[in-house]
């Protein structure tokens, strides 16, 4: 199926700033159910690490810088997870305001690990950067309830169900 009749002229740019703020919040939601274990998960720490990691990586790969080219399954520790928490959640969103609806459809390019000439529209790397993370936070609910914790939720919904809550209350 062709979406090039509908792509630019979709208006996501509010979109993305809205999956970007409940990116952020769900990080750090997974990242505070992760370290409240009894004892440290590995795998949680590098499922966060991965999900960190990967979004400096597609911002590189659109600025066509070095960290473009970055392990995107690195071995951080939790305080380097935390820097790079901070880190991301200022330079994504300062990006993303950088940018005007007409950017989206811009064509970016890159190598791949595999050595593969890729190109794809910005908009849609920026739509998978927001929606990687869910997968991956799932990933780690479910490693928090096999070692014995209780996973909180990270669905968009439940997020935007708190936020019109404290809309209303206050």
């Amino acid at each position: 199926m062709d979406h090039s009749d509908i792509i630019p002229s979709m208006s996501m740019l509010p979109m993305l700033k809205r999956l970007l703020h409940h990116d952020m919040w769900a990080n750090h939601r997974a990242i505070e159910m992760s370290r409240a274990l009894p004892e440290e998960s590995e795998r949680c720490r590098k499922l966060m690490a991965h999900i960190l990691t990967s979004k400096k990586m597609w911002l590189g790969r659109i600025h066509d810088t070095q960290d473009g080219k970055l392990d995107s399954w690195p071995d951080l520790s939790w305080q380097q997870v935390d820097d790079l928490l901070a880190e991301m959640n200022v330079a994504v969103p300062a990006y993303l305001d950088s940018l005007s609806e007409d950017d989206l459809s811009r064509v970016i390019s890159y190598v791949n690990p595999r050595g593969m000439n890729i190109s794809v529209r910005l908009g849609d790397i920026i739509t998978h950067s927001m929606l990687h993370g869910q997968y991956h936070r799932a990933q780690i609910a479910t490693s928090v309830r096999e070692a014995g914790g209780e996973p909180v939720m990270t669905d968009f919904i439940v997020m935007a169900i708190g936020e019109l809550k404290a809309e209303q209350v206050g």
